[in-house]
C-alpha cells in the first residue's frame, strides 16, 4: 500500500498522464477536462456536484503528495487544477 500511494497520487495529479505531454501540459490537462465535462451532461445536477467535490478532495490530496514529493511549489506536471476548472466552467 506504501508503493501504491504515491503512485496513484502522481496519476490522478497528472490526469492519467496528460500532465506528463511534452509541450503544453495544462493544455492536455483541460482537454481531459473538456472530456470529463461531456461525460456529465447527462447527469443529474445533483450527481455533477457530487463528482466535481470528488475531483476538487482527490485533486488537492494528489497535487499536495506530488507538490511535496518532488519539493516544488508547482509542479508543471500537476495538471488536475486545470482539468477540474475547465470542466466546471463548461458544465456551468
Amino acid at each position: 500500500m506504501r508503493k501504491f500511494l504515491p503512485k496513484l497520487a502522481y496519476l490522478l495529479a497528472t490526469c492519467a498522464g496528460a500532465g506528463l505531454s511534452p509541450v503544453w501540459p495544462g493544455t492536455a490537462g483541460a482537454g481531459v477536462g473538456v472530456a470529463f465535462a461531456a461525460v456529465l451532461i447527462p447527469a443529474s445536477p445533483w450527481l455533477i456536484v457530487l463528482a466535481y467535490m470528488a475531483l476538487f478532495a482527490v485533486g488537492v490530496w494528489a497535487s499536495s503528495h506530488v507538490v511535496s514529493h518532488t519539493r516544488t511549489e508547482d509542479p508543471q506536471i500537476v495538471v488536475i487544477d486545470e482539468t477540474f476548472g475547465t470542466a466546471a466552467t463548461l458544465s456551468m
